[in-house]
């Protein structure tokens, strides 16, 4: 999935023009200035609020999971800071926390879609070992977007039968066409039809999915003992520059008396859920 061009299982990958089309069409539903689409510095920013939230998103996982407040295993460290880490969790800090009344964390679910954050409800490990990781972002590079017209996850859930509008069924309708500019216009035609079905008939406002890959480079530490033996598990503890392909998803309203843009949602990484694509 790394490349650039992956859009879901056993699917070509897009050429690199067709990459560059959706780069542009996403920067342009996500209302980035035109200067920064010339100068394609929005990528650098994107990315660098993903990596942002793939930590928060793993902090919250850590939190949620070992009952430990965000704030104890959460901190800012400046650039200049090499020893910092943004992530610094070591479940003896349990017995401190499992008993206080005032324990917050934020939701999981707010930054996770249900897919993924399911994986980790029940990932608590034994209390016999001693978990250890230290974690920090230190660059970022966004590596593709797709943009699906008229379809999100929701409207997919809500009606299946849709599930394979965006690419399966508009390929057996261009297959045997006997030109590009044919394929075009069925194409078009195609996606006309599905925003009339998909189209809210309440505020007339039509839905966009735009789905990004950014590969996140992260400072780890990482390591499992028994408690009792001090046998080392699993990692060793040893700092490593560790690379993390995270997938995003935001859905974007065009149109009608009730447009905008919506928030996101991290959907994969490291290929957990192969994706976790769901039109095709």
């Amino acid at each position: 999935m790394l490349h650039g061009g992956y859009v879901g299982p056993n699917m070509p990958a897009l050429p690199q023009t067709g990459r560059a089309s959706m780069l542009l069409a996403s920067a342009i539903s996500l209302e980035i200035p035109w200067w920064k689409i010339i100068t394609r510095s929005w990528e650098q920013d994107l990315a660098n609020q993903m990596a942002w939230a793939f930590s928060q998103s793993v902090a919250g996982i850590l939190s949620n999971t070992y009952r430990v407040p965000f704030d104890n295993i959460t901190s800012s460290h400046s650039e200049e800071d090499e020893d910092g880490f943004e992530i610094d969790f070591n479940d003896n800090l349990i017995a401190d926390s499992e008993a206080d009344e005032d324990f917050t964390s934020p939701s999981i679910q707010d930054m996770m879609q249900e897919n993924l954050s399911g994986i980790y409800e029940h990932a608590r490990l034994s209390d016999e070992l001693e978990v250890t990781l230290r974690m920090s972002p230190v660059s970022a590079e966004l590596q593709s977007m797709l943009i699906i017209p008229a379809l999100t996850r929701s409207i997919v859930k809500e009606t299946p039968r849709l599930k394979h509008a965006f690419l399966r069924d508009l390929l057996a309708k261009i297959e045997h066409q006997p030109s590009g500019w044919d394929a075009f216009r069925i194409g078009q035609r195609h996606f006309y039809e599905l925003d009339d079905q998909t189209r809210d008939p309440i505020t007339n406002t039509s839905s966009i999915s735009l789905i990004a890959q950014t590969q996140v480079f992260c400072r780890e530490a990482f390591s499992v003992r028994d408690r009792k033996t001090g046998e080392l598990l699993q990692g060793d503890g040893a700092i490593r520059i560790v690379p993390h392909l995270v997938r995003f998803e935001m859905v974007v309203r065009v149109g009608g008396s009730e447009p905008g843009l919506g928030s996101w949602i991290i959907t994969d990484w490291d290929d957990l859920l192969e994706g976790n694509v769901w039109y095709t």
